[in-house]
């Protein structure tokens, strides 16, 4: 008896064999590979998650912007006029708390989508006169419909929209077959791949009129455009089939986190002009960016939808047309000393010499919803892979409440 015990005793201080430390080394490392492969899985799906997350969740946009126009003069005292385009609500975007700043004479007036606010005044050379406006913008991003009449200019040809050309008319009628929000949509994804990026000369006068009519036909017959072009020839083909459609200029705002804010130098501005369509079938008014799609692989994100950015002033021959009387009303009685059609919407005047006009532009992002969404999902999925981990350790340090949870399961 006491031979074995010695001899159990004996095998008892003998080393583990190798064997064991190999098994237990190839079980980790197998371990530590798992979870690795599990993380890269895990991760891989993130990036289309955000991307669905971003577009598609519903989610509101709060923009604040101020406008700053400011007059100087080097030789006489002036008297100068100032005429401001600013946006209306809309379908997709309510405009509020509009804020004024002006040592002079101030009226506003209503032109259809938009108000035009107009100062007179006098100053003294040698000397700094501002004029400021101020306005928050909420917008929503996701699906917008809208009921409105059809105007028959909504169906009609005009200039850069050459509805009535024969190769319109048989681009139209091989894409679409009848007037309808299916055959809008296949204008809609032939205008997005059909025209390429912009290889012309860019005018910033006005001077080039490709650049300033942005013809559809162009667009068609050369593949070249800008978001113009998309626009018009998108709204050229929706015509030629019988889709009501107008073709629309307005801003598109930038992302940004929230509580982010930039000022742009003189005469630039933090957005840019941006031009879309709107279009009408037996659902509703609806709006589409062609020229955004033209850009991303998924289409129908651009269609029948609103990202959040797109600030409407309105149709853009309208818009032309109450700039020009901007423009007339601000050379009364002097000359024009400045004027931008976009980004910035103004016209100046004065009656001296040696005046001149800089604009500046603040945008500050005050709420972004979709940031928001984003957030969310990062913070959802954190808690699917750290959860059940902080669950097992957590059991795992109070192993009284595991006991008391596996002797209250059913033998």
């Amino acid at each position: 008896m006491r031979r074995a015990n010695k001899a159990f005793a004996a095998d008892r201080k003998k080393p583990r064999p190798l064997k064991s430390k190999v098994v237990l080394m190839t079980r980790n490392r197998s371990l530590t590979m798992n979870d690795g492969l599990k993380r890269v899985l895990f991760a891989l799906p993130t990036p289309f998650l955000l991307g669905l997350v971003w577009f598609y969740v519903p989610a509101s946009t709060h923009y604040h912007i101020e406008e700053t126009y400011s007059f100087q003069s080097t030789e006489n005292d002036a008297q100068v006029r100032l005429a401001i385009m600013l946006p209306k609500s809309g379908p997709y975007q309510d405009i509020d708390s509009l804020a004024v700043s002006w040592e002079g004479d101030e009226t506003r007036e209503s032109h259809g989508s938009v108000d035009v606010v107009k100062f007179t005044g006098h100053f003294v050379a040698k000397h700094k006169k501002v004029a400021t406006v101020a306005y928050d913008i909420v917008m929503r991003q996701g699906g917008v419909r809208w009921e409105a009449p059809v105007e028959d200019s909504q169906l009609q040809p005009q200039e850069g929209i050459e509805s009535d050309h024969p190769l319109i008319v048989e681009a139209a009628s091989q894409i679409a077959e009848k007037p309808d929000r299916n055959n809008a949509f296949r204008i809609f994804k032939f205008t997005a791949t059909h025209i390429s990026s912009w290889r012309g000369e860019v005018s910033t006068n006005g001077s080039n009129p490709e650049v300033r009519i942005q013809s559809a036909l162009k667009a068609y017959q050369t593949r070249n455009g800008v978001c113009g072009h998309f626009s018009n020839l998108m709204t050229a083909l929706c015509r030629a089939a019988d889709i009501p459609s107008q073709s629309m200029t307005g801003l598109s705002i930038p992302s940004h986190p929230p509580l982010w804010s930039t000022t742009s130098g003189p005469w630039q501005h933090p957005a840019g002009t941006h031009s879309w369509v709107e279009f009408g079938t037996s659902e509703g008014w609806e709006m589409a960016d062609p020229s955004a799609a033209s850009k991303m692989p998924v289409k129908n994100v651009w269609f029948g939808r609103n990202d959040g950015g797109h600030l409407c002033y309105g149709e853009r021959s309208f818009i032309k047309a109450v700039s020009m009387k901007m423009r007339s009303w601000a050379k009364t009685d002097g000359k024009l000393i400045g004027g931008m059609t976009g980004p910035y919407r103004f016209m100046a005047g004065a009656d001296a010499n040696g005046v001149s006009v800089r604009p500046e532009a603040m945008l500050k992002v005050v709420w972004d919803g979709r940031w928001f969404n984003s957030f969310i999902l990062i913070l959802l999925m954190l808690i699917a892979w750290y959860g059940p981990k902080l669950w097992r350790k957590l059991k795992q340090s109070n192993p009284t409440e595991a006991q008391h949870e596996d002797s209250n399961r059913p033998r």
